[in-house]
């Protein structure tokens, strides 16, 4: 009887295994860093939030600027591929660039809001 369930066991193990292997190798992390910044002065945008868009219009990624209009985004990617990156600011026009996969640093200005 030991000899039946054994092989079972053995098995069972390397189904969750190579489930683990699969479900890790589909997921890919870029690292991009931003800096946001106003069109006209091109100081940087403390506490603008960025953030990355599918196609579909899922957001895969989101962050806050830091002091100096900065900040680093981590952006897995399963299914849905990343197509734009924008940064958000309520004291600017919200403003964005397509995705470029190669890429690990952006450039975004952001034209002052101003109402007439």
């Amino acid at each position: 009887m030991l000899r039946r369930n054994k092989p079972v066991t053995v098995a069972i193990g390397m189904i969750f295994a190579l489930a683990g292997v699969a479900f890790s190798s589909d997921i890919a992390v870029h690292k991009i860093r931003v800096l946001a910044v106003d069109s006209s002065t091109h100081q940087g945008l403390a506490g603008a939030r960025v953030f990355v868009l599918a196609e579909n219009g899922k957001e895969l990624a989101t962050a806050t600027t830091d002091g100096s209009g900065r900040t680093t985004l981590p952006v897995s990617v399963r299914q849905d591929a990343p197509k734009y990156i924008f940064v958000d600011d309520p004291r600017h026009f919200i403003s964005g660039i397509q995705w470029r996969s190669s890429a690990v640093e952006y450039y975004i200005t952001a034209p002052v809001l101003e109402v007439k």
